[in-house]
Order: structure tokens, then sequence, then C-alpha cells
């Protein structure tokens, strides 16, 4: 690697850190519920390689969250600090990758840079979801693989290494997130194909089939523990997968192609609605971005279908980036629910950002062949930096100073329920406390309180959480002091208001109690209620 590329390298690898590690405990605002839930099982049940709560989690993430929590303690930064770390790997892999592909260096330096200033890859860098080490594990075995081909090719000698690498990263890929399973398979088809072809055209089938041999020896070697769990439990194998499909829709073909338009048009026009993935509705490649990634589209169709004397090494990238972004696409493609979806797409996100740098290389190729640049070259590195500048600037105010700050995005990452566990925290560790659940509230919304209790206790069961009805049973005899948080509205978070007939309840169990400590009454109940509780402890 020439100097001033690891310079370059070394430059997109900081803005990576920056834009994924830079206050990362209080953006996202709050903590999303099912980051609550890889809470718990991180602290409860470490090791293992499934976990089928929350419509069933491959295992791996949580374990590394585990180990986090291990060095750094239960907080929001060590929550969040291993999809920070796992995306900062994506952007060098990403590079790599475009190299391999291309073998051009200009193209893997604009890709990883578009990638590492991406409002959607910092996104999900900086959210504590097992999505964001899907396009980690994909660059890597795919990287791997089509290293240790291609110097099969060009030298006659078998990179061992470099397949065991791949396979490791192939069966890891499994242990992410449950799109791997289609998208890794496919790809993993459509690369063995040509290559198959390559080494066939070269009667040298043996050998090939001798590195496949051991790439999936490695990977299933890998794949053991995943294995074993689901021949014990096959009916988390599917999960909720089925439910969503478009071809459990009325109308399948409609649901079909409805979703494949909506998918398409993500990148350029209009991309995900959902606050926690996106700031709603906004494409999901920036425009300078999305600009280039249609030019890259454009000439990896059009290097495939118009050209006659093509050199081998150019069809190579160009159907591998055309084959995994389908593949990546595909999962998102095939359910109904939420389309666009920006998380269920995140497979094809390393092949789109690769087409982005397709694109601005061709650009800047054509610049540099032109008599003009020659003359006035430092206009077209200002030009250049000029670019970065506006991709840094840009994704900075995007993510930091507007979507952060939405009310909208605060409620979605459940914000207030962070704030009422705070809360609960600060009441005396001596004192039983028993967190109730009216209005709109479900046990679901306990998970985000459940690790702000953390937070404080380094376990969990400290609290108990009740619906309405299982406290009205509870027997409080003998136990102590107690608080009691009747949990209601918080702010705009739910739309039904706790009712007058619950509010009496819970004064009459309260009452029976005999309660000697305080109660937190968080909701907008009439006051004759309150000062009905009153009677016997004090509201705060």
């Amino acid at each position: 690697m020439q100097r001033k590329t690891l310079l370059c390298l070394l430059g997109i690898l900081f803005l990576a850190v920056f834009f994924r590690f830079w206050q990362l405990g209080s953006f996202p605002p709050g903590v999303f519920q099912d980051e609550a839930v890889n809470t718990m099982d991180a602290l409860n049940n470490p090791g293992q390689p499934f976990y089928p709560a929350n419509n069933g989690r491959e295992g791996l993430f949580m374990n590394l969250i585990a180990l986090s929590f291990k060095f750094f303690g239960v907080n929001t930064v060590a929550l969040r600090l291993v999809s920070a770390i796992i995306g900062t790997l994506t952007v060098l892999g990403i590079y790599f990758l475009g190299k391999e592909l291309t073998k051009k260096e200009n193209i893997g330096l604009w890709s990883s840079l578009f990638v590492a200033l991406s409002f959607w890859h910092i996104n999900f860098s900086r959210i504590s979801f097992r999505v964001i080490m899907l396009p980690f594990a994909i660059v890597w075995f795919l990287y791997f693989l089509i290293k240790a081909f291609n110097r099969k090719l060009e030298s006659d000698k078998t990179s061992w290494w470099d397949l065991a690498a791949s396979g490791f990263f192939f069966g890891l890929g499994f242990y992410t997130y449950t799109t791997f399973r289609l998208t890794g398979v496919l790809l993993l088809f459509f690369v063995l194909l040509y290559y198959l072809i390559v080494f066939i055209k070269k009667k040298e089938f043996k050998s090939f089939f001798g590195q496949c041999l051991f790439f999936g020896l490695i990977g299933i070697i890998v794949l053991i523990p995943l294995i074993s769990y689901f021949v014990a439990h096959p009916a988390d194998f599917l999960g909720r997968t089925s439910q969503v499909m478009v071809f459990a829709q009325e109308n399948p073909v409609k649901a079909l192609f409805d979703s494949l338009g909506k998918h398409l048009a993500m990148f350029n026009f209009h991309g995900d609605w959902n606050w926690r993935h996106n700031i709603a509705g906004a494409p999901q490649l920036e425009g300078i971005t999305g600009f280039f990634f249609l030019i890259g589209i454009i000439l990896s169709l059009g290097s495939l279908i118009f050209h006659k004397k093509r050199d081998p090494q150019e069809v190579l990238g160009r159907y591998i980036l055309l084959m995994g972004f389908a593949c990546g696409l595909l999962p998102a493609v095939l359910t109904a629910e939420g389309a666009p979806h920006a998380l269920r797409t995140m497979g094809c996100l390393p092949f789109a950002f690769i087409f982005a740098g397709v694109g601005m290389n061709y650009a800047v190729e054509k610049i540099n062949a032109t008599e003009s640049k020659q003359k006035f070259s430092w206009l077209y590195n200002s030009l250049a930096t000029l670019v970065v500048i506006v991709l840094i600037t840009t994704t900075f105010y995007g993510y930091f100073m507007n979507w952060a700050q939405k009310k909208e995005v605060h409620s979605a990452f459940a914000s207030d329920f962070v704030d009422f566990g705070e809360l609960v925290n600060k009441i005396d560790s001596n004192i039983n406390v028993y967190i109730i659940f009216y209005g709109g509230n479900s046990t679901y919304d306990a998970e985000t309180i459940r690790f702000i209790e953390a937070t404080k206790y380094k376990k969990t069961g400290h609290y108990q959480y009740f619906t309405s009805d299982e406290f009205e049973k509870y027997d409080f005899q003998n136990k102590g002091n107690n608080a009691v948080v009747a949990l209601g509205n918080l702010g705009n978070s739910f739309s039904d208001p706790i009712k007058g007939e619950e509010m009496q309840g819970l004064a009459t169990v309260l009452n029976k109690a005999n309660l000697t400590s305080v109660v937190f009454i968080l909701n907008d109940a009439p006051n004759e209620y309150i000062q009905h509780i009153q009677q016997k402890v004090s509201v705060k």
C-alpha cells in the first residue's frame, strides 16, 4: 500500500470512528425496548448460540454485549459499543472488498469514504441491533474468498489462510442476522458458479473442488453450535419470517411488485419512514452518494451487456456487485411489512456504496484524462476537497443536529422510559419497588426500565413489574418498606389514558397494603384518586 493511500485510508477510518463513537451514550436518545431485550440476555443468559425471545435472535451479538459489560460496566455506551466497533470494521472491509473486486485502490477508498459518512450506516452503527453485523460478515467473507480464488488463478498458489478466514466469516454470518441465511447462501452460490466456470476452462476443477471443500469444512465447524441448537429446537429456525412474507398476503403478486418498487426507490427517492431507522422518508443515500451510485450501476450493467472485449477482472467485479446487491435486497423485497425497510436491506449496503465508488472513480478518471486537468489541477483538487467537506458537514448536521433532536426520535427510542427509570433509581436501595403498568402500557415497555435498573444494580430483579391485574392480587404482607410506581401516560407515547376505575382499584390495593413509603403516579389521573391514596402514603 502506498503512503498516500494509507494516509487517505487512515483519514477515512478517523471519520468513521468519530461519527460512530462521538457522544455514543447520548445519541440516539433513550434506549429502545429491543436494545434492552438484548441487554437482558447478555446479563442473565450469556453464551447461547440463539435466543428464542422477541421473535428469535442469533446469539453472537448478545454475547459480545456481555463481554462489553464485563469490561466497561452496564451502561448505554457499553451497550452500543459493539455496534460502533463492528460498523467501523465494516468501513475498513469495504475498502478491501472494493479494491479486490475492481483492482483499483481509488474505488476502494471512495467506497469506504461514502459508507463512513453515510447516515444509513452511521445510524445502525450507533444502535444495539444485531443487524449491523450482517454487512460486516458479508464484506469479510466475500473479500477473503475472492482474494483466495484470484491468487490461485494468478499465481497458481492456494491461499489456505484466506480460505480459512472466508469460511470462518461465512459461518459467523449465520450468527449475525436472520437474512444472512438467504443473502449469504445465494451470494456464495453465484460467486462459486462464476469461479467454477473459470476453473473448468483452465482444466483445474480438482483444485477448485479442494478449495471449496476446505472452505466448507471451516464454515461447518463454526456452525456446529447453531446447528445443534436448531436440531433440538426446529420451530425456532423460521420464527417470525413466515408471518411477514409477501406470499402470506392476500394478493402476493401485487405485494411483491409493490415491495420491489418501494425498495428500488429507497436509495434515491423515498427511504424508510421509521424514525428509528432513518430521517423519515429521506433517501437512504445522500445526494452526492446517490448520484454516483446510479452512475456505478449504469456502468456495471453496461460493461456486462454491451462491451464485447471485456477484461475478466472487470467482468468479475461487476458481476459480483450486481449479484450481491440483488441478493442483499431480496429479503426485504420478499417481506410486505414496513416497505421500504432500511434494516432488512442492510445486506445490500456494501454493494450500494461500492457502486457509488465506481461512479465517483469514473468521474475522476474522466477529469484526469482532459487537458484542462493539467492546467487547472488546483481547481479540480479543490472540487474533490469540497465534495468531502460537503459530505462531512451534511452528515454531521443530518444526524446530530437534525435527526437526533426530533421528538419523534425521542419517542421511538423510549427516552421517556429512560427518564422514568432514572427517577425510580433514586429510590433508596432498601425499599421494595413495584412498577405497575396501566393504560396503554404493556410489560414489553418494562424492558427499557429493566436496563436502567441494571445500570444501578448491575443486574435486574431489584424491582418487580406487574400488570394492573397482577398487582391487585399481590400479597404485601411482611414485605417491609415499599414504593409503588404507577406507570401511566408518558407524554405522547401512548394513546390510552388511565381509566378512573383502574385508578380506584390501585388506590384500594395501596390502602390494603398499608404502604409506608413513596408513591409516584405518572399519569393524568383525577385528583380525587391521588388524594385518596394520600391518606396512607405520600405522593411525589
